[in-house]
């Protein structure tokens, strides 16, 4: 009975298409026609269908992204966990420098500078003194900076403190085979203290 029923509904809209001038209508075209389900799959299907594509392509796109977000936080993890491996690498390298029989001393640097003032002049003058003549095994320079600035930028600018002081040494006598330089940034600077001022140093430790 259903299926009479529509099927009488379709014949029907179809002869209404008709006019008495025997011309036919566009039934897609009136937007009565929308109630009914046979116009909607004939004049609309094409429509549906490119929504149902379109969202699928959205959701692949998304899961695209959602993937590519996961890859580079991974990453970025790793280069986070690899940074840390290195940190603490060097914190151990200075710790095993501190049980060495030794002796140091530690110059201060104005903010963004790496001249070496005239009061850390006489303490490495006296630095230099107190350790001449001495069997050294080697003496260690090591450049720090403050956080203020890029990290890039603070391990230059710590490299560039310790060549200075390195340089000033050879002048005051001490063997230059015997100096190794480094610099450690930003990075170690706690090992300093909290305050700005106290991390634009240089240590120079002589181990015997």
């Amino acid at each position: 009975m259903r299926k009479k029923f529509l099927l009488g509904m379709a014949m029907a809209l179809s002869l209404s298409a008709v006019s008495s001038a025997g011309e036919i209508k566009d039934l897609c075209g009136s937007p009565k026609e929308a109630y009914s389900k046979y116009l909607l799959d004939k004049c609309y299907a094409n429509y549906f269908q490119a929504i149902k594509d379109n969202r699928k392509m959205i959701n692949d796109l998304r899961d695209e992204m959602n993937k590519r977000f996961a890859d580079v936080n991974q990453k970025i993890d790793q280069l986070r966990s690899d940074l840390q491996s290195q940190i603490d690498d060097l914190r151990k390298e200075i710790e095993a420098l501190k049980i060495t029989s030794q002796e140091r001393v530690k110059v201060l640097f104005d903010f963004d500078k790496f001249n070496i003032k005239p009061e850390a002049k006489a303490a490495l003058d006296e630095f230099v003194a107190s350790i001449k003549g001495k069997n050294l095994k080697e003496i260690v320079v090591v450049g720090f900076a403050d956080t203020t600035g890029t990290s890039k930028y603070n391990f230059g600018l710590s490299l560039r403190r310790a060549q200075n002081v390195a340089a000033y040494l050879v002048q005051s006598g001490l063997p230059i085979e015997k100096i190794k330089i480094t610099g450690y940034g930003e990075e170690l600077a706690s090992m300093l203290g909290n305050e700005k001022p106290q991390q634009r140093a240089v240590e120079v430790i002589a181990i015997y």
